[in-house]
């Protein structure tokens, strides 16, 4: 008995090979098929060249060079920002962000290197460096809560270390920031001007520019 049941099931086994093989005969020609072989019986496809191209958006700001480049007051104000120094977003490829909440230096990104919070980008603001050469949340942290944006005339930036006179900070980049020299003062007065964002933040500024005979 034993050697029957043995003999059947060897049989079972040996006939279900063989159905399967004959089974996945066709099943391979059509995944050649489409999959492209050029076997005979295949069929291939040839897909035609596909050219993109896109002017660049000149409409708001149009650097000099990536590496190198003035951005004026009047781009800046063009550029919405969400908080302060967001305002070197200007600066092609800079990325800008804050990682655990306000009250502290931003955090920088620049052609793919993790600049911490100002470590190894120079920041400066009418010739006065903003890295603090020496503190406690790290080496080069640049603060720019400070900043006021409107009063911004030009900021010119430069990338790469090739550059001594801009410091030992100045490793993937450095921004020159320069205020405004004058105020218009056609007349004595108030120039409020205020910016919000609901449910999460507001600021306000005034000018006073008195003419001065």
């Amino acid at each position: 008995m034993r050697r029957n049941r043995t003999k059947s099931w060897s049989g079972f086994v040996a006939g279900l090979i063989i159905s399967l093989g004959f089974a996945s005969s066709p099943f391979a020609e059509d995944f050649g098929a489409a999959a492209g072989d050029s076997s005979p019986g295949g069929a291939t496809i040839t897909l035609p060249e596909l050219s993109l191209s896109a002017t660049a958006d000149r409409a708001f700001f149009a650097p000099d060079t990536a590496s190198q480049g003035v951005v004026t007051g009047e781009q800046i104000q063009q550029q919405p920002v969400y908080r302060v120094g967001e305002t070197l977003e200007v600066v092609p490829g800079l990325i800008v962000t804050q990682h655990s909440g306000e009250g502290k230096a931003n955090q920088y990104f620049l052609r793919g290197f993790n600049l911490d919070h100002g470590t190894d980008i120079d920041i400066s603001l009418d010739d006065k460096p903003v890295n603090m050469r020496t503190h406690a949340h790290g080496q080069g942290y640049a603060d720019l809560n400070f900043m006021i944006p409107e009063l911004i005339s030009t900021l010119q930036y430069s990338k790469g270390p090739y550059f001594p006179a801009l410091g030992d900070f100045d490793t993937a980049g450095a921004v020159q920031i320069n205020y405004v020299e004058t105020l218009p003062h056609d007349s004595p007065c108030l120039a409020p001007a205020c910016s919000a964002t609901p449910a999460v933040s507001a600021r306000s500024r005034v000018r006073w520019a008195p003419a001065i005979f």
